[in-house]
C-alpha cells in the first residue's frame, strides 16, 4: 500500500496540526525549518525508524501493523518556508481496511501538548487535499494491495512559532484495527519571533 502525504502524515501532519490557529486552513506558515533525526536522542534511541527519507520512527513494533510501509519521504526534505512540501507515503494493506478508516495527529511545540484531530480518512472531514491511489487511480477507501497516500501543502512563514514540533500520526482500520502508527521531530524556524 503506498501513501503519500504532503505532516499530515507523517511529519506534514506536524504542520496541520501546530498551525490550526492560522486563518487559511491550508495556508501554515513557516520559516526555513530544519529537521534533527535524532532529538531527542533518548526518545528514538530505541525505536525503529520508518523507511525513507524523513525523521519518522514508529512508537511500537510495526510487524503486527496492517499497512507495511515501505517507503516515506518528505519533499523537499529539509522543507523550506514559501514552497510546496510533500509527504509521500508507499506501501502495502495486508487487509481490506474497512469504508471508513480513520486517521489521528497528535502534535506537541516544545514538549507542549498541542491539538490533536481525528477524521475519516476517506470522508468530506478527512485531510484534505490528501489523496490514496491504488493502481494509479485515486480510490479510497484503499482495498487490499499496494497503496500511496500524498499530501501537499504550501508553507508560508507568517505564524509558525520557533520550536521543536512532535507529530504522532495514528491509523485505524473501521473496525479499530492499527494500520500504522509513528512520530517524527522536526525543528521550525518561524517568522523572526513575532508570533512568540
Amino acid at each position: 500500500m503506498h501513501l503519500s502525504i504532503a505532516f499530515y502524515v507523517v511529519v506534514s501532519a506536524s504542520f496541520q496540526i501546530a498551525t490550526t490557529a492560522t486563518p487559511h486552513r491550508f495556508q501554515k506558515p513557516i520559516n526555513i525549518p530544519i529537521y534533527h533525526q535524532e532529538f531527542p536522542s533518548h526518545r528514538y534511541s530505541r525505536l525503529q525508524k520508518v523507511p525513507g527519507d524523513s525523521p519518522a520512527y514508529y512508537t511500537g513494533d510495526p510487524s503486527t501493523d496492517v499497512l507495511k510501509i515501505e517507503n516515506l519521504d518528505l519533499m523537499p526534505n529539509p522543507p523550506h518556508g514559501e514552497d510546496d512540501f510533500t509527504i509521500l507515503l508507499e506501501g502495502f494493506l495486508k487487509a481490506d481496511v474497512g469504508d471508513h478508516p480513520t486517521l489521528k495527529l497528535s502534535s506537541f511545540l516544545n514538549q507542549t501538548v498541542g491539538p490533536s484531530d481525528v477524521a475519516d480518512l476517506c470522508g468530506p472531514g478527512g485531510w484534505k487535499p490528501l489523496e490514496v491511489r491504488q493502481n494509479g487511480t485515486i480510490s479510497c477507501p484503499p482495498k487490499e494491495g499496494r497503496v500511496e497516500i500524498s499530501w501537499t501543502k504550501w508553507l508560508t512563514r507568517y505564524w509558525m512559532k520557533t520550536g521543536y514540533y512532535r507529530t504522532r500520526v495514528e491509523m485505524y482500520t473501521t473496525n479499530g484495527t492499527k494500520m500504522t502508527d509513528f512520530e517524527a521531530t522536526l525543528w521550525l524556524k518561524g517568522d523572526n519571533g513575532l508570533h512568540g
